[in-house]
């Protein structure tokens, strides 16, 4: 199945997280608890969120196209992946649950 490694991930305010992509088509955007498969900024009015857009990737390489998030507070931030089916598949996770 479709999964972050690792989906749960711990970090300090002011660290960058780097997310990096395997083949063949996937993103990394922002959601909100209990709603892991909506952007972020749908879930509720003045919300800001982050995609990745689609990166696609045909092989697997030492170098992979990456993205990165800033972690600006401690609150928890949660992801998923917005390549069709992906999230219901269970590709989503969290920065400091």
């Amino acid at each position: 199945g479709h999964s972050f490694d690792p989906n749960d991930i711990k970090a300090n305010v002011g660290d960058i997280v780097e997310f990096r992509f395997y083949p063949q088509n996937h993103s990394v955007v922002r959601s909100a608890y209990k709603q892991p498969c909506i952007p972020y900024e749908y879930t509720a009015p003045g919300r800001v969120g982050f995609w990745s857009g689609f990166v696609p990737t045909q092989l697997v390489t030492t170098n992979p196209p990456k993205f990165e998030v800033r972690v600006n507070d401690s609150e928890p931030i949660f992801f998923y992946c917005s390549a069709p089916g992906a999230c219901l598949d269970g590709m989503i996770g969290v920065i400091n649950a």
